[in-house]
């Protein structure tokens, strides 16, 4: 059975005029009535046994308590909003976060693709260097010793006699 767009709307509009009544209405004059109720078994109570405590007790619920508690929910909601606005934040954090981390995940990649390139070619590079190497270091080398050719480093012994009997003399 197909229904009208109108047919339909109204019969939206007549599910939410129940579901207020029955979620909204009902539950306050249930709590309405329960308060009548307090307050009659509070007046039947007093007139046999008069007891001021439960009176005042009473009075400071309904004109204390309660104002207080209305007047705390601001404050509630405002912490509800506050608590939703920084899991907002949270996630906003993240995700900015995240970028970061991809990025240095690829800049991390890309500094060590660029390193092992270097790498290969230094020791690729050394490799081929190697014969030459020895041609070029070669001329850097000590002499091959003969005795006439080979440098001392020790004093002689005439230099030892000569500086025993002296003090040593310090360059500053």
């Amino acid at each position: 059975m197909q229904t009208t767009p109108a047919a339909q709307l109204e019969a939206a509009r007549e599910r939410h005029r129940t579901e207020t009544r029955r979620e909204i209405l009902l539950p306050a004059v249930l709590g309405l009535g329960v308060l009548a109720l307090a307050i009659v078994a509070v007046l039947v109570f007093a007139n046999r046994n008069p007891q001021i405590s439960l009176i005042a007790d009473f009075t400071l619920s309904l004109l204390v308590l309660c104002p207080a508690a209305l007047c705390m929910l601001p404050l509630a909601l405002g912490l509800v909003v506050a608590a939703v606005g920084m899991n907002r934040v949270h996630d906003w954090v993240d995700d900015k976060s995240g970028a970061v981390v991809r990025g240095s995940y690829s800049l991390n990649r890309r500094i060590d693709r660029i390193m092992d390139k270097l790498g290969r070619f230094g020791v690729e590079f050394g490799a081929r260097a190697a014969p030459l190497e020895s041609q070029v270091f070669s001329a850097f080398d000590r002499p091959s010793g003969t005795v006439e050719t080979e440098v001392t480093y020790e004093p002689t012994a005439t230099q030892r006699r000569q500086s025993v009997g002296r003090p040593e003399q310090r360059e500053d």
